[in-house]
């Protein structure tokens, strides 16, 4: 997703100051079937709140959100402690180092657009190189490996350790699916 400039120490003091009172758009945790209650609490308080709320199946009236135990809310950065994280329901805004980190507004715009379009929605963890996968689809369908990641571009790689080999294999990201911990020690088979 898109990255948002960091504030350096040439910068104003007018460039600083207005990053701190600028609302911005922070990840909140929230106890697990109580987003919408706590959204409508801190809508309540006078701030911007986005609750990703999507569709279970395509043929469904069932709704969830998108990601449980989490929603989003603008606010100053000045001010975003104490009447926040004092919700009941809220358990801390999500960051990095003790800091609470901002998610830039192209990226929480970006995802109003997909909620609000209708198609089928899924969240998943994000891929990282080394991860275990399995492709899902196409002519390739169940076979497993692992991501790397190649000249910027993302590869599925089968290792063949005993001939020090492995073969990569371009392949649209859409069609990988993580193995998780536990599948893998199911299919394991003893030597």
């Amino acid at each position: 997703m898109s990255s948002q400039r960091s504030l350096t120490p040439n910068d104003s003091p007018n460039t600083l100051f207005d990053a701190a009172v600028r609302a911005q758009w922070f990840a909140i945790q929230v106890l697990r079937r109580k987003e919408q209650v706590v959204a409508d609490m801190l809508s309540m308080k006078g701030y911007e709140s986005f609750l990703p709320i999507v569709k279970l199946h395509a043929r469904s009236n069932n709704h969830t959100p998108l990601f449980p135990g989490y929603l989003f809310c603008r606010l100053r950065l000045v001010d975003r402690s104490v009447p926040v994280v004092t919700t009941p329901g809220v358990i801390r805004i999500l960051g990095a180092s003790g800091k609470a980190v901002p998610i830039p507004d192209e990226d929480i715009h970006a995802l109003m657009k997909i909620v609000e379009s209708g198609f089928p929605v899924e969240a998943r963890r994000g891929l990282e190189a080394g991860d275990p996968i399995e492709i899902s689809e196409g002519c390739m369908c169940g076979v497993r490996g692992k991501v790397v990641r190649c000249k910027s571009e993302w590869r599925f790689v089968v290792e063949l350790p005993l001939l020090q080999r492995c073969v990569l294999v371009e392949i649209d990201m859409s069609q990988l699916r993580p193995l998780s911990q536990t599948r893998r020690d199911v299919d394991v088979q003893p030597t």
